[in-house]
């Protein structure tokens, strides 16, 4: 974010291994007086930061059983039409409020949920979820949150910060 909001004072960053070997030590000079910002070191190499497509899996994921949207706003409700389309049997509508009411008339087992928008606190709403749900076997979770915690957007400190927060539950 600082390369973003004060990029005169940016200098970059290199990422070096825990344990640097000779190798890495080596590669330091060429990175200092490179062109790249945001630099990791390793043994095997120096790797700039790059986004990469994804491949499309052979056979993809589709929804079904019970799927819950918690959000009320407009990529709420596609999420939760195209979901629907797609298979779901039922699919259910939250705000972060009456979550606890919504999953406990939910007509069966949740098998996915996604948080679309988050209250006013996105790490407290992603944790408050991950609770609620823990021990259910789930085919997927989806946390949306803002591409700032990915690449960074000027001026969204806050957003780059939530999102990184949030996305830390994806691996719970």
């Amino acid at each position: 974010m600082l390369a973003l909001d004060e990029p005169e004072a940016w200098g970059g960053l290199v990422d070096l291994p825990a344990t640097a070997d000779r190798r890495a030590a080596d590669r330091l000079p060429a990175v200092l007086g490179g062109t790249e910002d945001q630099v990791a070191l390793r043994a095997a190499g120096a790797y700039g930061r790059r986004l990469r497509p994804a491949s499309a899996p052979a056979d993809p994921w589709r929804p079904h059983g019970t799927v819950l949207v918690v959000g009320d706003d407009d990529s709420a409700e596609h999420l939760s039409r195209r979901f629907a389309a797609d298979g779901a049997e039922h699919v259910l509508r939250a705000s972060t409020a009456d979550l606890r009411e919504v999953l406990d008339a939910a007509p069966g087992p949740i098998t996915t949920v996604v948080q679309a928008a988050a209250g006013d606190d996105p790490v407290a709403d992603a944790e408050r979820l991950v609770a609620l749900l823990a021990g259910q076997p789930l085919d997927a979770v989806v946390l949306m949150t803002s591409i700032a915690a990915v690449w960074g957007v000027r001026g969204q400190q806050q957003a780059a910060a939530d999102g990184a927060g949030s996305t830390r539950w994806c691996t719970a």
